[in-house]
């Protein structure tokens, strides 16, 4: 941030150097809290069970409100959209192979000299960056369904509902 910028929020000296202050513990508390939060990340790698388990568990959470609510459905396309595209990236190989063989033409053939070896399956995306994905647009998509302008819900069901509570009013 500019001098300028902090002289045009606080005109006096004072205030300037507690402005600053304040920026400078605000990007110290963001630094060691990104830090914090990679090291957790960075500690889950061999728990590969654990993770996909807590994956399925947010997802069933995140289903159970859907259609507790019945709404947000836009929302959950969305995320199935986005899901069902990593999942495609991930069963994707980065070298597609099927490239090379149209290069040749006899098709496939085995390595013939050492310097041709065996390419293993490499994935496109690989499994840990697939689960964080999953993981992370799960919980975006969670806290999305706590906000009420993000959901369309069905409008004969809303009327049915309103005219229940309104006959019961009355009657």
């Amino acid at each position: 941030i500019y001098q300028s910028t902090l002289d045009r929020w606080t005109p006096h000296s004072r205030c300037r150097w507690l402005g600053t202050l304040a920026l400078l513990l605000g990007f110290g508390i963001r630094i060691v809290a990104k830090q914090w939060y990679q090291g957790v990340v960075d500690r889950t790698v061999p728990w590969q069970k654990t993770r996909w388990l807590s994956a399925f568990l947010l997802i069933l959470v995140f289903m159970a409100r859907v259609l507790y609510a019945q709404g947000w459905y836009i929302v959950t396309y969305a995320l199935g959209i986005y899901h069902l595209n990593l999942f495609i990236a991930f069963l994707t190989p980065k070298i597609d192979p099927a490239m090379d063989f149209d290069a040749e033409e006899n098709g496939p053939e085995l390595p013939t000299r050492a310097n041709e070896e065996f390419r293993p399956f490499i994935r496109r995306l690989p499994e840990f960056k697939f689960w964080y994905s999953v993981t992370k647009s799960t919980l975006i998509d969670i806290c999305l369904l706590h906000m009420e302008n993000q959901s369309i819900k069905d409008t004969k069901s809303h009327q049915e509902k309103s005219s229940f509570h309104q006959n019961d009013m009355n009657g």
